[in-house]
């Protein structure tokens, strides 16, 4: 695998080697795809482990090895979350686009998450974000885990008014000055 790090690195691409002992510290690296040593001891678990964290699950894992991999390792890999399985005689052109194509998806769900979360128009947290922070922050509370919890609804007055006698455009400007 040292030798893939070196031609990634070489054609432009950001790459950081880490021991899977540093896996809590992917989640705050926030890579765009993680590549696993297919053959090394346990490598199917740390790919189930990468893609059933709350704080990895959305990255793409690509499993990748040296050697021919027999049918029931890419299967177990793909059955763990692997995006793909990659074997070292895939020409390097090919393994370039594979990753390129899973950099694509990581970089497309994180807008999509952004746009989830955020209100486009006002900038604020969606309703759907509050609400499952909510949920989790009662979860927690319920489980004796101490955190702080506060909630201010704001619904301006006469909103509806500026609408219908100013115009949405100017109903939007005051949604954003509120």
């Amino acid at each position: 695998q040292r030798r893939l790090l070196l031609q990634l690195e070489e054609r432009g691409y950001d790459v950081a080697a880490m021991d899977f002992g540093d896996q809590p510290q992917v989640g705050t690296a926030q890579p765009d795809v993680v590549v696993v040593d297919a053959p090394s001891a346990g490598a199917v678990d740390r790919c189930r482990n990468l893609t059933t964290s709350p704080q990895t699950a959305s990255l793409p894992v690509i499993m990748y090895t040296d050697e021919m991999a027999e049918e029931p390792l890419v299967t177990r890999a793909l059955e763990a979350g692997a995006s793909d399985f990659v074997l070292g005689d895939t020409p390097f052109p090919v393994v370039c686009a594979r990753l390129d194509a899973q950099i694509h998806v990581c970089r497309a769900n994180r807008r999509l998450a952004t746009i989830a979360m955020v209100d486009e128009l006002t900038g604020v947290f969606s309703r759907r974000f509050l609400l499952q922070a909510l949920r989790r922050a009662v979860k927690a509370a319920s489980r004796g885990i101490p955190s702080g919890l506060a909630c201010l609804v704001v619904d301006p007055d006469r909103l509806a008014h500026v609408n219908d006698h100013m115009g949405p455009v100017e109903g939007d400007r005051v949604l954003r000055q509120v």
